[in-house]
């Protein structure tokens, strides 16, 4: 009866373990792209009442195992459209953009 070799357990359970990390580090990256996108809004000097909701999400790679970047977003009171506020997975700003009618002081619209 062959036996449980220690070794290849601890080098599957090790393997494992960093795949459960890599996967939750990749995940906390995204998260923490919360103050940066604040950040940028407070730059943007938007009033607050015309904020109806903000937020981020993860875009992830075609594969769907590795977030590729992050966007926030801005639903407004007085208008239809949004603000995207995009940032690499490292959460560098990247660039942000309108949609629809609504429009911000010095963002591009789409």
């Amino acid at each position: 009866m062959p036996r449980l070799q220690a070794p290849n357990f601890q080098k599957s359970a090790f393997c494992l373990s960093l795949l459960l990390v890599m996967g939750s580090v990749s995940h906390a990256i995204a998260e923490s792209c919360e103050p940066e996108f604040k950040i940028e809004l407070d730059k943007l000097e938007i009033p607050e009442e015309r904020i109806k909701n903000s937020y981020t999400i993860d875009i992830y790679e075609t594969s769907g195992s590795r977030v590729s970047r992050v966007e926030g977003w801005v639903d407004f009171n007085d208008c239809k459209g949004n603000l995207v506020v995009k940032f690499d997975r490292s959460c560098l700003f990247d660039n942000s953009y309108t949609t629809t009618e609504c429009t911000v002081p010095g963002v591009k619209k789409f």
